[in-house]
């Protein structure tokens, strides 16, 4: 699960992963995790960009598309989709 915005305020959650039963935050080294694996993903965006050489609307739209897919179609995958607030449940 990745909670934030398309920017560096993401933030990859391992939290609910398992490998053969057992949670992956266990077999993973904390260090790498910490100071390698949150900073790749908080900067793929900009990687997106670098690579593509322009905009990242592209990567942007097939996301779109895969969620409008999950969406309608449904899934048996955990799937994290962002709804905007009306300032429900005291979220501005």
């Amino acid at each position: 699960m990745i909670f934030g915005n398309h920017s560096t305020t993401q933030y990859p959650c391992i939290n609910h992963i398992k490998v053969k039963g057992q949670p992956i935050a266990e077999l993973v080294d904390q260090e790498w995790l910490q100071t390698t694996y949150i900073s790749k993903v908080q900067k793929r965006g900009g990687e997106v960009l670098e690579v593509r050489g322009g905009s990242s609307v592209f990567s942007a739209a097939n996301a779109v598309i895969d969620h409008l897919r999950d969406w309608y179609q449904g899934t048996d995958k955990i799937v994290s989709m962002g709804v905007f607030s009306d300032g429900s449940y005291g979220i501005p």
